[in-house]
């Protein structure tokens, strides 16, 4: 199964959010499978400023060995369906994840993507969290 990583699963690079540690191991056994874009990666580097340069570093490191997508008219099409209820950035994401032919799943910790996600007929990843906690 590919996922997708939107902001807030990225985020869990770094000690301070709940669900770090779980995130940090499936994320280790699943690296190969894991996809972002310059979205997740601006959220996460945002997010890191307010941590130590070490830990940024290691954040980043971990960050950049995943696979980079961009953003394709199919992708900017499905976001452009889902902004009744999510942000733009949001939007974005589901986008990016339902347009990539290989995603299945989609790694989030908020509970309105994660909902907007399962609803395109993704599986939502969020390590340390039970089944369909969003709902």
């Amino acid at each position: 199964m590919r996922v997708y990583a939107d902001g807030s699963a990225l985020v869990r690079y770094l000690p301070e959010p709940d669900f770090s540690v779980d995130w940090q191991r499936w994320a280790e056994q699943h690296q190969g499978d894991l996809l972002i874009s310059s979205l997740s990666l601006g959220e996460l580097r945002s997010a890191a400023l307010r941590v130590p340069q070490h830990v940024r570093a290691r954040a980043h490191a971990a960050a950049e060995r995943l696979e980079l997508v961009r953003y394709s008219d199919q992708a900017l099409g499905v976001a452009a369906m889902d902004t009744s209820v999510l942000s733009p950035f949001a939007t974005l994401h589901i986008g990016v994840a339902v347009a990539h032919a290989d995603v299945t799943g989609f790694a989030s910790y908020d509970p309105r993507v994660a909902a907007v996600a399962a609803i395109h007929g993704l599986t939502v990843v969020s390590p340390g969290l039970p089944p369909q906690w969003w709902v």
